[in-house]
């Protein structure tokens, strides 16, 4: 199967469903957790086969990053792969890039069975970081994310707050994003705006 992603959506008529929790998470975020809405982003699901050395050379030629194989494993830094299953990646990279990252791929797949499409609308990713940002997603997932068994960089798909989520962890300050659908960000938003103020100004805990 071949797939060349859909065309870059203008700007313009692009509404984040974060838009109206922006001034809320500046007004819960204190010294020890900062919650953020993480601007525009260019998100490509790419399908395809891990054990096809052509599949995997091209993909790696065109974000010029390894392919991570092993599910939750992140590859790259301002482009990255993220492994969501077998033969299933989720592709992160600045907003810019959309286009000319959907070209690349697409002419570098040719020939190559797989599937490539940008759901780059379907997402909004809420940031959060500081000391007790673990403690207030602990409130709301059963995902052990103690050191010593969820570390950067790393992703898991699991539930916060009744609601299946994509969480990443990108460095050890620590510093999460919480990969959430559109239709349930403002939801995902209120919950941490309300969950936040236990945690923001509190002494940080200890590991």
């Amino acid at each position: 199967m071949r797939g060349r992603g859909t065309p870059m959506a203008e700007p313009a008529l692009r509404r984040s469903p974060l838009e109206t929790s922006v001034a809320a998470f500046r007004q819960v975020s204190g010294p020890a957790l900062t919650l953020e809405a993480v601007p525009f982003e260019t998100h490509l699901s790419l399908r395809g086969d891990e054990n096809d050395v052509r599949f995997v050379t091209a993909v790696e030629s065109a974000t010029r990053i390894p392919l991570p194989s092993q599910v939750g494993a992140v590859t790259g830094s301002s482009t990255r792969a993220i492994c969501l299953g077998p033969d299933e990646w989720l592709l992160v990279a600045p907003d810019e890039a959309r286009q000319a990252l959907i070209t690349s791929l697409a002419d570098t797949l040719i020939g190559c069975h797989h599937a490539l499409v940008d759901v780059s609308v379907s997402r909004a990713v809420i940031g959060l970081r500081g000391p007790r940002a673990r403690d207030v997603l602990a409130k709301g997932l059963a995902l052990d994310l103690h050191p010593s068994a969820f570390t950067a960089p790393r992703c898991a798909q699991t539930v916060f707050a009744k609601i299946g989520v994509l969480l990443e962890q990108t460095d050890e300050a620590p510093s999460y994003r919480l990969y959430v659908r559109a239709s349930f960000a403002a939801y995902v938003a209120a919950w941490l705006i309300d969950a936040a103020p236990e945690f923001a100004s509190l002494t940080p805990a200890r590991s």
